[in-house]
């Protein structure tokens, strides 16, 4: 009984199918192309900056009340004359993808008959040595051609891909913090990376009173390759945060490198500093040598190295 039950509901299904297709005039003037991707306005994509090649995968689709019977050869191209067209429409100022930044592994593929997505394609993207840290960037690709009697949905017809990359952040909670110049109770140096922006580290100012430099000097008990760090300042803002800081780094503890001082501003934000080459670290001294409104001491809420 289950058996003819099953049957039954099965031909019921397709002759529904059938005859809804049937109350359509003209059925195949609602087939179109089009690339999935460009549902996302623009297609966001997030990438690492690191030394291996990233993918971003695209690809065309049919859509449409008849069937797909028949094998569909699509073309694609990467069209930089968009990306400023795309910017005064959405008043952004986003920079074209720069060359050999970005290789495709192919930009021609084809639907099969019975399927209505293509068989995928990518492009590599070079990060490290393509791109600029924290850039926004675009990358727009169309659809072009095909072999089929189809349209191409007009407003599916590219996908901008919105690409930025950025460093990963080093593990803090493996940190050990060798030295400090100074703190005071309960504001100690630890919580400089305790991954909690309402404590801070704050250098005495009660029974003593030193003055700048202050530093914390951090194992981050591995050697990485250090891009830059940030900081985090505390949310008393009248007087103590950060204004000028130096950043000496070491692989062996004993030999250190200045890589440069860089200059702040008085706000209760993430702020990035990027070195001008990447160097091995396994240890770092973060030097304040002023602080704002000219204060003895200095605080912050976090520090960290990417």
């Amino acid at each position: 009984m289950t058996r003819y039950t099953y049957i039954s509901a099965f031909l019921l299904a397709a002759c529904s199918i059938a005859c809804k297709k049937q109350l359509i005039d003209d059925p195949g003037q609602y087939s179109k192309l089009y690339m999935p991707q460009a549902v996302d306005y623009p297609a966001m994509r997030p990438l690492l900056m690191t030394d291996t090649l990233q993918y971003i995968v695209f690809g065309a689709a049919f859509g449409g009340v008849d069937d797909q019977s028949q094998l569909i050869n699509v073309k694609f191209e990467v069209n930089p004359a968009l990306v400023d067209s795309f910017n005064k429409k959405n008043g952004t100022a986003y920079a074209m993808l720069p060359a050999g930044s970005y290789i495709p592994d192919n930009l021609s593929t084809n639907i099969s008959a019975g399927n209505e997505s293509s068989t995928p394609l990518r492009f590599a993207i070079k990060t490290v040595g393509g791109l600029e840290v924290s850039k926004d960037y675009l990358l727009p690709i169309s659809l072009v051609q095909t072999d089929a009697a189809i349209p191409v949905n007009e407003n599916l017809r590219t996908t901008y891909f919105h690409i930025r990359g950025e460093y990963i952040e080093y593990n803090r909670p493996s940190w050990t913090l060798l030295e400090t110049s100074s703190q005071e109770s309960p504001n100690i140096s630890l919580n400089a990376f305790d991954n909690n922006t309402t404590t801070v580290w704050h250098t005495q100012w009660k029974l003593a009173k030193p003055p700048h430099p202050h530093y914390l000097k951090v194992d981050m008990n591995a050697t990485n390759s250090m891009h830059g760090f940030y900081f985090t300042g505390s949310n008393n803002t009248a007087t103590g945060n950060p204004q000028k800081v130096h950043v000496d780094v070491s692989v062996d503890g004993s030999t250190w490198t200045n890589t440069g001082t860089f200059t702040f501003q008085n706000v209760y934000t993430k702020q990035t500093f990027y070195l001008n080459n990447p160097v091995p670290a396994r240890y770092f001294r973060f030097v304040v040598d002023s602080s704002f409104a000219n204060t003895h001491f200095t605080h912050l809420s976090e520090i960290g190295a990417f």
